[in-house]
């Protein structure tokens, strides 16, 4: 029988290619260099149709327990701790590195070494941080933008962040991004959940609560209803985020407008001082992520006045 060309092709090709793997095997072995599949994390007792995923990773699950002190386990998990351990010993050579005075290696040492000292920690308190705190403690309407932006420069999103972000339908274009700056919980469902679990996190996260104005030096009566306050601001301001499921639809985050028309839309905010204290142009575009809860902000702080 005579093969057509195409199919002698085929042959060919297909000869090459084991040919080509098996000889990168006696390669890699001769180089003493390793597969990326590992065959020991397969699940042979498993069949692949039948479960693919037990199939392809059963046996690196069944190897590798999840430790106690993480929630969630996995191969960049691994990669994320040996990380972590090159750098522990990279900071740990520089500390002990006696370098150069104003070289790099004794900036990051000395940086690290401050880090680590607990007890000049423990002996400072609060003072690195009074200064935020009397200007948290001072605010009024009146001096609202400053207060803001101030504790956004220092890395303190007090209700909301304001940042560059990509237009979702120009990527070639950099607008203004107002987004919520989160709640102390991890979501606004923590908020209104009536399970048993649920309704025990939110009651050990006003104890927390409490106990961080204890720290401050509060009474422990005046920490509690301090506390409660913050809980009823937070739900307040749960009950206009959008939950987590919306968030993942972009076209429900959003909303392009002009400086002003944000501004009519949470009218005791006062964005246009807090867009130039922070350095954006009046002009640029502005997506309000989720307009709800910035009118809802507004409202708040108006009714707080």
């Amino acid at each position: 029988m005579r093969l057509r060309l195409s199919d002698t092709f085929r042959v060919i090709f297909f000869l090459a290619f084991f040919g080509l793997t098996i000889a990168n095997g006696h390669v890699q072995a001769a180089l003493g260099l390793q597969s990326g599949i590992n065959l020991a994390n397969l699940d042979r007792t498993c069949k692949p149709c039948a479960d693919f995923y037990q199939f392809a990773d059963g046996g690196w699950i069944k190897n590798n327990a999840i430790p106690a002190s993480v929630s969630t386990w996995g191969n960049f998990s691994v990669l994320a701790a040996r990380n972590r351990d090159v750098l522990h010993q990279i900071l740990n050579s520089a500390q002990a590195a006696n370098a150069a005075p104003g070289s790099n290696r004794q900036k990051i040492g000395d940086f690290y070494a401050a880090c680590m000292n607990t007890a000049a920690i423990d002996a400072a308190g609060t003072k690195p941080i009074d200064s935020l705190l009397a200007l948290a403690g001072a605010a009024t309407a009146q001096n609202l933008a400053t207060t803001l932006t101030t504790l956004h420069a220092s890395g303190i999103d007090a209700f909301f962040n304001l940042g560059p972000g990509a237009d979702y339908h120009d990527a070639t274009l950099n607008i203004a991004q107002l987004r919520p700056s989160g709640l102390g919980l991890p979501g606004r469902d923590y908020y209104f959940l009536t399970d048993a679990r649920t309704g025990q996190i939110r009651a050990a996260y006003v104890t927390h609560v409490a106990k961080m104005f204890q720290l401050l030096r509060d009474s422990a009566d005046a920490a509690d209803a301090e506390a409660q306050s913050v809980m009823g601001l937070e739900t307040q301001l749960a009950q206009n985020t959008l939950g987590r499921v919306e968030t993942r639809d972009p076209a429900s985050t959003y909303h392009k407008m002009t400086l002003a028309d944000a501004q009519a839309l949470a009218p005791a905010l006062d964005l246009a001082a807090i867009f130039a204290q922070s350095g954006v142009p009046a002009t640029v575009a502005v997506n309000v992520t989720q307009p709800k809860y910035f009118k809802a902000l507004s409202a708040i702080l108006s009714a707080a006045k």
